[in-house]
């Protein structure tokens, strides 16, 4: 057997842990931010939406642990900003640093959905090989491409900022990590969600990469399947409502994925599938992709193929 990697937090315990959550404002973000605080790491939660992300920083003050020598408001930052714009992250790592010295952990999770089959975009009514119109004009092609535009802005270029922007940073941490907050859509194509899958795709590869390149940080991809609760669903860049099944009657919740971040992260993982057998969907897709297309279009309300 391989000999067990030594867990992140025999280097770092969680109480000196210096952690910066993108995408905090709610949803997966919001948990993630509670649970650090929870078990005493310093936190600094970042999104655009001030009103939710004071009362996220709130909730994570009222939940830290008290300390004689610090209080749980100092331990708590608060900024506000878009992580796709260049100012604003680097505005967030001067703050940082300012507090706290240096970072831990980078937790990139914010990031859009879209549930509309890519056709539509362009004004196209789709049965089977029959379209209406029959082509798209110049009007609706670039009415899709600003669609694809937005997703590709949040869901690949706001990684690629952040990694620019806090790489250099984490060379103060004994025990470096970044976690992307990906999905298994980022692996396992899905029908009406092929803009996110492309951009998620996209924005995994990337890391992966950076991962080969700075061997000195654990680099955590994170690849939930659909989350239940989530206000992601009502955010669709496309304007799309979810199809087929109700995530929130096949979902995970965002405790069961917060403890899995959690314990991932301390292992060192670099591929955290969530829950485990979307590893098995991933491989029985290259094996036996009928099988999976045919699940997949079942549970996003897709028409069977002509």
């Amino acid at each position: 057997m391989w000999p067990s990697k030594p867990r992140r937090s025999s280097k770092i315990p969680r109480s000196q842990e210096r952690v910066v959550i993108l995408g905090a404002s709610g949803g997966m973000g919001r948990s993630l931010a509670l649970k650090y605080a929870q078990e005493g790491a310093r936190v600094c939660v970042f999104a655009r939406r001030e009103l939710e992300l004071s009362q996220v920083a709130e909730e994570c003050r009222a939940a830290a642990p008290k300390t004689k020598t610090n209080s749980a408001g100092e331990r708590v930052l608060v900024v506000r900003g878009d992580f796709t714009v260049v100012e604003d992250m680097v505005n967030l790592r001067s703050k940082v640093q300012d507090a706290w010295g240096g970072l831990d952990t980078l937790i990139v999770n914010a990031g859009v959905p879209t549930f509309r089959p890519f056709c539509e975009l362009s004004g196209l009514e789709v049965r089977g090989r029959t379209f209406t119109p029959t082509e798209p004009d110049a009007e609706a092609v670039k009415r899709a491409v600003q669609v694809v535009d937005e997703v590709t802005r949040i869901n690949y270029l706001g990684p690629v900022v952040s990694a620019a922007t806090f790489i250099p940073t984490l060379t103060s941490s004994m025990a470096p990590a970044i976690v992307l907050m990906a999905s298994l859509a980022a692996v396992l194509p899905a029908p009406t969600l092929s803009l996110y899958v492309g951009s998620k795709a996209a924005a995994l590869g990337f890391y992966q990469s950076l991962a080969i390149e700075h061997p000195w940080i654990t680099f955590t991809a994170v690849l939930p399947s659909t989350v239940r609760g989530e206000q992601f669903f009502d955010n669709a860049a496309d304007g799309g409502k979810v199809r087929g099944q109700d995530p929130e009657s096949y979902g995970l919740s965002c405790d069961e994925v917060v403890r899995g971040v959690l314990d991932g992260v301390d292992k060192g993982k670099t591929t955290l599938w969530l829950p485990s057998r979307g590893r098995t969907a991933f491989f029985l897709y290259w094996l036996f992709p009928g099988f999976i297309t045919k699940i997949a279009r079942k549970r996003y309300g897709y028409p069977a193929a002509d």
